[in-house]
């Protein structure tokens, strides 16, 4: 073997070593976290379904922030309260970006604040929907908010359970639609009620952000769905449509709309010819994030008041002794009730 082949061979092998200790040294500054396997990580330990439970037992072992490995992809898992705001509000500048969420991208969620990583973009939405939802701002969405609820319990008095996740749903879709676009829903056939429910029925084929093998493995967004591991590809090509009309149809309407709105009071301020994919993309963000949160928290509170009765009598009682038999809460009562106001945060909680 020559000198030459010799000096080649030596420094392929010092590089490696000292790839591999610098590799370990990166690894030790991590937080702690269950085993892997060779090559491809935790892949084979990730959790398809109940990923919070299974973490928050993980966290019992490694503590409350934990570092996964999925074929060279590092996770860093939040499992308390307390570690998110040292991390994400307080050190925020360093770790508040976002991974690619490639599926998600291929879906359309473009651009969307929710998925966009740090930069110019992520800072133009986040100034729109700041400047329009102000802790001054909101007060003016009440009357709204209070005409919404009213016409809820006129439905759900009026109604049997099986149709009260109708009726939440379509009051919590009627609320985001007025201050995005200042449409009010009058009729279960509205075009937002369908946009709304088709948005909701594709994001539970899709799974959480991050978590399908498009993520991991973006060339299989070129191959066909029937390929191993690219059956998301199918359902980016059901769904995207569906995706882009949530961007698209607010525009469309508002034409229509003399109500004040996000996206009417947005359009008064760009100048002409100013691209609109900015607004399209805030505007799509309040109402995918604001429409599923409302009703989830309304649902969450019916099961609390059902497993929990007796917090259900003590809360009417304290209604009725502040507001009596003639007239329902308004918000100026909130002061008065300290005992709903404990259930409000305990269910937002």
């Amino acid at each position: 073997m020559s000198v030459a082949l010799y000096t080649v061979v030596f420094g392929g092998a010092l590089l490696l070593v000292l790839s591999l200790v610098q590799q370990r040294r990166r690894q030790s500054l991590l937080p702690p976290g269950p085993p892997g396997d060779p090559v491809v990580g935790h892949l084979l330990r990730m959790p398809s379904a109940d990923s919070p439970l299974i973490f928050h037992q993980w966290s019992k072992i490694y503590g409350p922030v934990m570092h996964l490995k999925v074929l060279g992809r590092s996770m860093i898992i939040l499992d308390t309260y307390q570690a998110a705001v040292d991390l994400l509000d307080k050190r925020g500048l360093i770790y508040s970006d976002r991974p690619k969420f490639t599926l998600y991208e291929l879906l359309g969620w473009q651009p969307s604040l929710t998925f966009l990583q740090y930069g110019k973009q992520f800072n133009t939405q986040r100034q729109m929907h700041q400047t329009y939802l102000s802790r001054h701002k909101v007060e003016d969405f009440k009357p709204m908010q209070t005409q919404e609820a009213r016409t809820l319990v006129r439905n759900l008095l009026e109604s049997t359970p099986e149709r009260y996740e109708k009726f939440l749903s379509r009051f919590a879709t009627g609320i985001i639609t007025q201050i995005v676009a200042g449409h009010r829903i009058t009729s279960d056939a509205d075009p937002y009620l369908r946009i709304s429910n088709m948005i909701y029925e594709a994001m539970c084929k899709t799974g959480p952000p991050g978590s399908s093998p498009l993520d991991f493995f973006p060339l299989l967004q070129h191959f066909p769905p029937w390929f191993p591991g690219a059956k998301h590809v199918g359902v980016v090509r059901a769904w995207r449509p569906t995706l882009r009309e949530l961007y698209e149809y607010p525009l469309r309407t508002e034409a229509g709309e003399a109500r004040t709105s996000f996206i009417l009071e947005q359009l008064e301020r760009m100048e002409e010819g100013e691209d609109d994919e900015e607004l399209k993309g805030a505007a799509a963000t309040m109402f995918g994030a604001g429409e599923s949160t409302t009703w989830s928290t309304l649902c969450i509170f019916i099961l609390a008041m059902i497993l929990h009765p007796e917090c259900q009598e003590r809360a009417q009682k304290e209604i009725d002794s502040v507001v009596g038999d003639t007239r329902l809460p308004e918000f100026s009562d909130r002061g008065d009730l300290p005992f709903m106001e404990g259930i409000l945060q305990e269910t937002l909680r």
